[in-house]
């Protein structure tokens, strides 16, 4: 079994920061997030850390008043992180919401990097013998929120915007793939302006059922209401397709065997485990989605219980559990078709830090994990690893931008200052990597995953999920 996030270990301790003291006007009015509390994910027999756990407060985010009030920051000692390798050696588990589901082989998540090709969709619907969803997901920026009485809860200003992670699904064909028969229900009946919310995200927007999310492009949600994370792939926002016109590129699909006794189910039948045949049909219904999927690169399968989320992008924490680990900020880009982002800087001074570390002097990173970054690096001295580590081969950690430069493209994990690139000459985005496995190892082992086995391999890459 995939072992479950754990939380960030209580008890305060202070870190400081290198930054000057946070501006007096913070960026979002007049409401911050409630620290205090945190909403169930849904997850069998485990809770969420609350969306303070690891991130000290962001004045622009929280308040002291009605929703809550702030707490002080938590450091994430290395000790934590053990990282699981049961299903994947190279991808550490950061979950299991699907604990108590189906057996393996009920449901499989099929997704490519960049978005399902053109026309995937439409055949992987005209396949025999199997239902499927397609699911679209993009960023959409948020401009503002209000309760239902009218009151704002969230509002940047000067140009700044929340990002947050959005799917589209179809009403009809993706609540059959949900666990919790209320959540499908309440997902069957989304309308063409009504959004659903994932229990941690709605804990981050502090609104529930009849709340106004605004949109930068001026669409206007109403909050339909609150569904387990895993319902929805750890999702922040959900709508129907056509809702919000940005979310258009069709990610992944859910497929499910539509054979009696073929689809890897207990059966009167069958012993204890697998049905018999069902690694045979897993294998058949792979081979024939790759055929419908047509793509020129890599594909990424996977069945309920295999990984933490069913979504794209699986090995890594989704961006609504990043933000109640590491704290929420609003954003604005530098200029047209740039990479690059300015954040909020009240969130900046409460969570960028710059610390002293063995081998690279000084470094910028997520107050949280500046401990962790610290015990890493200096096992890498103790261990005669430096050389991976010194000079260029080392390229940051925090680094305000987004994963590329579309309209659409999420936020890179840089921007919450936990993840980092190490050995970059010799490890190019989309080549085999040469890092030094040691290197994985011991990094892995202090809660780092490495992008060598993704799709599009980033060996360069190193990103923090814990255990």
């Amino acid at each position: 079994m995939l072992v479950g996030l754990v939380g960030i270990v209580a008890g305060a301790l202070a870190v400081g920061a290198a930054q000057s003291s946070p501006p007096t006007a913070p960026l979002l009015q007049p409401d911050i997030a409630d620290t205090s509390s945190a909403a169930s994910e849904g997850r069998a027999g485990s809770e969420p850390p609350p969306p303070s756990a690891g991130a000290a407060p962001n004045a622009s985010l929280s308040t002291a008043g009605p929703r809550g009030g702030a707490s002080e920051p938590t450091v994430i000692p290395s000790t934590e992180l053990n990282p699981s390798t049961e299903s994947n050696p190279t991808n550490p588990a950061i979950g299991d919401p699907a604990a108590s589901g189906p057996d393996p082989g009920d449901d499989i998540l099929a997704w490519t990097s960049g978005g399902l090709p053109a026309g995937a969709a439409a055949r992987i619907g005209a396949l025999p013998d199997v239902t499927s969803t397609i699911v679209l997901g993009d960023r959409v920026d948020l401009a503002a929120s209000h309760t239902v009485a009218g009151d704002l809860v969230d509002g940047p200003t000067d140009g700044f915007a929340i990002p947050l992670d959005a799917i589209a699904i179809d009403p009809d064909t993706y609540p059959p793939f949900v666990l919790d028969p209320d959540d499908a229900q309440l997902l069957a009946g989304l309308g063409a302006s009504d959004a659903a919310l994932g229990a941690t995200s709605a804990s981050l927007r502090r609104l529930g059922p009849g709340d106004i999310l605004t949109l930068v492009d001026g669409t206007k949600l109403t909050v339909a209401g609150i569904v387990a994370d895993e319902s929805i792939g750890a999702a922040e926002i959900v709508v129907i397709p056509g809702a919000v016109a940005q979310i258009a590129t069709p990610r992944y699909a859910l497929v499910r065997d539509g054979r009696d006794g073929r689809d890897g189910r207990h059966t009167d039948n069958a012993p204890e485990g697998l049905a018999p045949g069902a690694e045979a049909r897993r294998a058949e219904i792979e081979h024939t989605l790759s055929g419908a999927i047509a793509s020129d690169g890599p594909i990424r399968f996977r069945a309920r219980g295999e990984t933490p989320w069913l979504r794209q992008g699986d090995a890594v924490l989704p961006q609504s559990i990043v933000k109640a680990r590491f704290g929420e900020f609003a954003y604005r880009r530098t200029g047209p078709g740039s990479r690059t982002i300015e954040q909020d800087p009240v969130w900046m001074a409460a969570n960028i830090v710059e610390i002293e570390v063995p081998i690279l002097g000084s470094v910028r990173c997520h107050r949280s994990v500046a401990e962790v970054v610290r015990a890493a690096l200096s096992e890498a001295l103790e261990s005669g690893l430096a050389p991976s580590f010194a000079g260029d081969g080392f390229l940051g950690c925090w680094n305000p931008r987004l994963v590329n430069a579309s309209d659409s493209a999420g936020i890179s994990r840089h921007a919450w200052g936990i993840a980092f690139d190490v050995n970059a000459a010799d490890n190019v985005r989309g080549r085999d990597g040469a890092q030094d496995p040691r290197v994985i190892d011991l990094l892995a082992r202090h809660g780092f995953t490495n992008g060598g086995p993704w799709l599009v391999p980033d060996a360069v890459h190193f990103e923090w999920v814990g255990r």
